[in-house]
């Protein structure tokens, strides 16, 4: 999307009144690490909504003032991660901003806006005051006007922990990722490139490295099993913090066939990582939704995961993680040594139906 800064500090593709469909705020913009927001965006414009996105962050009320104060505003604040704005380290800070939040939305909605949220996760994954949160997103889901989830599973789970209603929760499936890298290439072609051994099997642990994502538990299970250690493990992606990206590299030292690609990927470069996988793997020690198991269904690869098929790792307790023992893992790495055949993989929805049903909430939620 080619988008533009207006004089508001807003992206934009188009004005706001030149489309008849609903005016939508998305917030924050995490466009740059996740084509979730792009590819949705782009859907929801084809069928005639107007997206804006934010850019910078306002003191004070920050989501109160995106809104313009002359001209057309927004009908729709779709919230998708509360994280830029639960500012503040110690738990004062960050009450104090909890509250700031919950006022700064009233105020938008004061200002006949509708709030839809949808809840990517139940608290932060770092999060160092999880109670607040939790506090806050219990508040949050209260005060919203639509709410939205992508499983079953995750309706349930989070009915649970914000003590809601299951019928207050829309779920709306993740859509495929097929448009938003290249095609794949041949297997060989691609180990070739990236150094690795054409004759092993080749498992793959990819995106941003950040402890609840269960790499540890994964360094820990290959490390104890000479017997994967005849293959290779691709770690690549960027390390959340240096006391990450140092426990792995000694890890990879201590340990026969580990293949650091420790970085930012480019968007061109994701295929040939994933064609050059057998098997992907995903220890989760906590998550709603996964995008790298979008992103591993959408190039066909064969995924060990502690997730279930609705996406969501039980029990995903907001306060503390529940990690696969690295004995476990092994188990299940050396399974997929003797897997046979092709990995079937389930089938996403379209964006432009995934649009549609987003539409249907935005414009006929109403708080409960």
């Amino acid at each position: 999307m080619n988008r533009d800064l207006d004089a508001a500090g807003i992206a934009h593709g188009v004005p706001w009144n030149a489309r008849a469909g609903p005016r939508v705020l998305m917030t924050p913009d995490y466009r740059k690490d996740n084509p979730y927001q792009h590819l949705l965006a782009d859907a929801l414009e084809n069928l005639g909504a107007s997206v804006r996105f934010p850019t910078g962050y306002r003191r004070v009320f920050p989501l109160r003032r995106m809104l313009p104060r002359s001209g057309p505003r927004p009908d729709i604040l779709h919230l998708h991660w509360i994280a830029p704005y639960l500012k503040g380290k110690t738990a004062v800070a960050k009450a104090i901003y909890a509250v700031k939040l919950l006022v700064d939305l009233t105020l938008v909605q004061r200002a006949g806006v509708k709030l839809i949220w949808t809840i990517h996760n139940l608290v932060d994954h770092e999060q160092a005051h999880p109670g607040i949160e939790l506090w806050l997103r219990r508040r949050l889901a209260a005060l919203a006007d639509g709410m939205i989830v992508h499983s079953e599973e995750a309706r349930e789970l989070v009915a649970a922990t914000y003590r809601l209603r299951t019928h207050n929760i829309n779920v709306i499936p993740h859509g495929h990722y097929r448009d938003a890298y290249g095609p794949p290439m041949a297997a060989n072609r691609a180990r070739d490139q990236l150094g690795l051994p054409t004759d092993r099997h080749v498992f793959l642990f990819f995106g941003m490295i950040r402890p609840y994502k269960g790499f540890a538990t994964l360094l820990s299970a290959w490390a104890k099993s000479p017997d994967l250690q005849r293959h290779a493990l691709v770690i690549a992606g960027r390390p959340h913090d240096e006391a990450c990206r140092r426990r792995i590299e000694a890890a990879a030292a201590a340990a026969d066939g580990i293949h650091l690609h420790l970085g930012h990927i480019p968007d061109a470069q994701v295929p040939l990582y994933f064609s050059a996988a057998d098997t992907v793997v995903l220890p989760l020690e906590r998550a709603l939704t996964s995008g790298s198991l979008v992103l591993a269904h959408t190039f066909g690869c064969r995924v060990v995961t502690t997730l279930s098929k609705g996406g969501t790792r039980e029990p995903a307790l907001p306060e503390h993680g529940d990690s696969i023992k690295s004995s476990d893992l092994a188990r299940r790495l050396m399974s997929a040594l003797d897997a046979e055949g092709a990995a079937r993989s389930p089938e996403y929805p379209n964006w432009d139906s995934i649009a549609r049903q987003h539409l249907n909430t935005m414009l006929f939620a109403r708080r409960p």
